[in-house]
């Protein structure tokens, strides 16, 4: 009995199987990551940064798309800042630098995630690991405060005995 079981399982094994056509897309395997800024730098509130996103279809040329969001990260409003997406013809890959600037209204210490995405064909996707980048706000001294009026040169002590 046991025999017969063995048997009928090893010749449903050799049994034809239904093999896909080469007409067939196989999905795109589609790597992306964020290049510039670094994780963990300070940008300045105001200012313009680059971001450059790197992408690519890891087994073809079915990369169509680049782009990134960035995102502040705070006390449960995740809001977006901003998206970018480019569109191009077919292609392996692509590295692409976007100007993001950065509201001049962000408070100090706000940190903000960048994600770099590469599209494929059919509306496939695939999101980087974010970047996180911190922002400083720089402010005009206030008015009771002291400003320097000229620098003066450093004294050296090294020719004191």
């Amino acid at each position: 009995m046991k025999c017969a079981a063995l048997a009928f399982a090893l010749t449903a094994c050799a049994t034809e199987r239904e093999r896909p056509s080469p007409a067939e897309v196989a999905p795109a395997s589609l790597g992306v990551r964020v290049v510039q800024p670094r994780h963990g730098v300070t940008v300045v509130a105001g200012t313009t940064i680059e971001v450059i996103v790197e992408a690519r279809d890891l087994r073809g040329t079915q990369l169509v798309g680049i782009g990134f969001v960035s995102r502040r990260l705070g006390s449960g409003n995740n809001a977006t800042i901003d998206s970018v997406a480019l569109r191009f013809p077919q292609t392996s890959d692509s590295t692409h630098g976007f100007d993001f600037p950065v509201p001049a209204t962000l408070p100090t210490n706000t940190q903000l995630d960048i994600w770099g995405i590469a599209y494929g064909p059919g509306g496939q996707t695939a999101v980087s690991v974010p970047v996180s980048v911190i922002v400083a706000r720089l402010t005009e001294p206030a008015d009771c405060c002291a400003t320097p009026t000229r620098w003066l040169p450093a004294v050296s002590n090294s020719h004191r005995r």
